[in-house]
């Protein structure tokens, strides 16, 4: 079974505050569980929840000379 993360550990891992971790957990913006009414997170979901935060890069527009 794979270890999850705590708050602290998740924080560290994404360069945020903790503070941050529990607004996004509150909002439902990241994937996390509670066990025993603390917040843990499985890295392979935070790492897809990262990803699909990537924003996309814009197509370029070229403008034509005309």
């Amino acid at each position: 079974m794979e270890r999850l993360l705590t708050v602290q550990e998740t924080a560290a891992y994404l360069q945020v505050k903790p503070s941050t971790i529990y607004t996004w957990a509150y909002r439902s913006q990241i994937p996390c569980q509670k066990v025993c009414g603390a917040l843990r997170f499985r890295r392979e979901d935070v790492d897809a929840w990262l990803q699909a935060q990537a924003r996309k890069p814009m197509p370029a527009i070229i403008a034509s000379a005309e």
